[in-house]
């Protein structure tokens, strides 16, 4: 089968589910059996600075499939570390490591940390590369919850966050990772422009220091290099209330499209 077929049928079988699961709630499924799910506030040890809400949580072995596939990355990528700062970390459960490697400090926010750029960095999903905490707006929860209960996906669900020092954001967002090697990410319609990352990373220093940022609602695509990224600015954020999809390209990259929009109900948002 040709690439375009290939393109065509995968979008068509995940775009199918990610509309069947547009108007699932940012939160609610946090009691299904199966479900793995932490709070920031819960005392978990950081692995970053002790002064930041950047907390990670403890290494969570992947159950809805066997392991992530990613082209290039540092072995089988059979475990994950959730950051607060909207980030998924990938490593090999075998490699024994304590933490991940080479993680960013403050939230994915520049090119070296989106390429994990040393040896041996974790492969990393960037939902949203921001330095947030918990929303200070009343009626908040700040909540990262993880469900697996649906065979083939990995759900990660961020809600009411908000940027540091920020005392009026309230948003959520959310990131799907799928036995196929796609990424979904869903955002809600409260979320503020702002300066961040979001992308794809193989880690292990990929790419190099002019790896192009690439507009994902326009069918972006690295190519051979294993990352795919939008550095944006406070003037191009424009993934409130929408779906984007990262796929595989067959060559060692990756290919975005718009599958849905809006992403969330609720508070957050529509829904499709």
């Amino acid at each position: 089968m040709n690439r375009p077929l290939v393109f065509l049928s995968l979008v068509a079988s995940l775009t199918a589910g990610a509309s069947a699961q547009c108007l699932t709630a940012a939160t609610g499924a946090s009691l299904q059996p199966g479900l793995v799910k932490w709070r920031a506030s819960d005392g978990y040890a950081s692995t970053l600075d002790v002064d930041d809400e950047g907390l990670t949580s403890p290494a969570i072995a992947l159950t809805a499939f066997a392991s992530f596939p990613m082209a290039g990355a540092v072995g089988n990528l059979d475990r994950m570390w959730v950051n607060t700062n909207g980030a998924i970390y990938l490593t090999d459960s075998t490699l024994g490591l304590l933490q991940p490697a080479t993680p960013a400090q403050y939230g994915i926010e520049d090119l070296t940390e989106m390429r994990g750029a040393a040896a041996g960095a974790s492969a990393r999903i960037v939902a949203f590369g921001d330095d947030i905490e918990r929303s200070a707006v009343a009626g908040a929860v700040w909540d990262i919850a993880v469900d697996q209960t649906v065979p083939g996906e990995v759900r990660v669900t961020w809600t009411d966050a908000a940027r540091f020092a920020s005392t009026t954001d309230r948003f959520s967002f959310d990131c799907t990772l799928y036995a196929s090697g796609a990424v979904r990410y869903s955002y809600g319609s409260s979320i503020p422009a702002d300066t961040r990352y979001v992308g794809i990373s193989i880690g292990n220093n990929v790419g190099s220091a002019a790896s192009p940022s690439r507009v994902l609602t326009s069918n972006a695509d690295s190519g051979s290099e294993g990352l795919l990224y939008q550095a944006f600015t406070a003037a191009t954020w424009d993934l409130s209330s929408k779906q984007v999809m990262l796929l595989p390209n067959g060559l060692g990259g990756y290919f975005s499209t718009v599958t849905c929009a809006p992403a969330f109900h609720k508070a957050y948002g529509t829904g499709c």
